[in-house]
């Protein structure tokens, strides 16, 4: 069945609603899109001694990150918000009572994962640490709560096991691509003209290699911006 863009993005909508407990009332904006997400493990220290990871889950909109709580087990959060199967989430929507005619239909498991924080995406700078690991420096806290999701600006992830493990790297290049995209772009829209450059090379044409992501800025409004936001970011 074919959605169109605007009824694809109440879906969505509707089911981070259902499946994220908390989930703010606001972030359901209509000039507010969701781009993708990423599963991962929180990995931090107190007073010096390693904690358990944190289960959770990285959710990219065009001008926010959301970090929500998820579930022990082996699904992702595509899976526990139905998005792996758009068909079957758009019949729930239209009636929760019955999804899809075929077979038995897949209900949605209301409050599985829990809101735990959001930034604006100029408010958050992504560190690539190699393999499947990165970091993500916050300019705030994204989480006003207590407790061990509150607090630290300088989070390191991994990307969870709800991934094959011959894919983690490339899943994460794939999200840390998305999400320095997306913060070009938030950095230009009162003006700036989002570019992305050639994929840059360390040393000639080895393996390892960087994207470089700028926007272009008329001086006035550049000197209008009141954040005076970074000229580039690259991974």
């Amino acid at each position: 069945m074919e959605i169109d863009e605007s009824t694809q993005r109440a879906i969505i909508f509707w089911a981070f609603n259902q499946i994220i407990s908390d989930f703010p009332p606001g972030m359901m904006a209509r000039d507010r899109a969701f781009v993708s997400c990423l599963d991962v493990l929180e990995t931090y220290d107190v007073d010096g001694s390693p904690e358990k990871p944190l289960r959770c889950t990285l959710l990219l909109f065009n001008d926010k990150l959301l970090i929500a709580k998820r579930p022990s087990g082996t699904k992702g959060a595509r899976q526990l918000c139905g998005l792996d199967d758009m068909d079957n989430l758009a019949a729930l929507y239209r009636d929760p009572s019955k999804g899809t005619t075929s077979g038995t239909p897949r209900k949605l498991k209301k409050a599985e994962m829990g809101y735990r924080g959001v930034v604006e995406l100029d408010e958050v700078t992504p560190v690539d640490l190699g393999g499947d690991a990165f970091g993500l420096v916050f300019a705030r806290a994204p989480f006003d709560g207590q407790g061990k999701w509150s607090g630290r600006l300088v989070r390191k992830y991994q990307v969870a096991p709800t991934y094959p493990a011959d894919i983690r790297r490339v899943e994460k290049e794939t999200f840390l691509g998305q999400l320095a995209e997306r913060r070009c772009v938030f950095a230009g829209r009162n003006g700036g003209l989002p570019r992305k450059s050639a994929r840059m090379w360390e040393g000639g044409m080895a393996k390892d290699s960087f994207v470089i992501y700028y926007s272009l800025w008329e001086r006035p409004l550049w000197e209008r911006d009141a954040h005076e936001r970074r000229v580039s970011q690259c991974f």
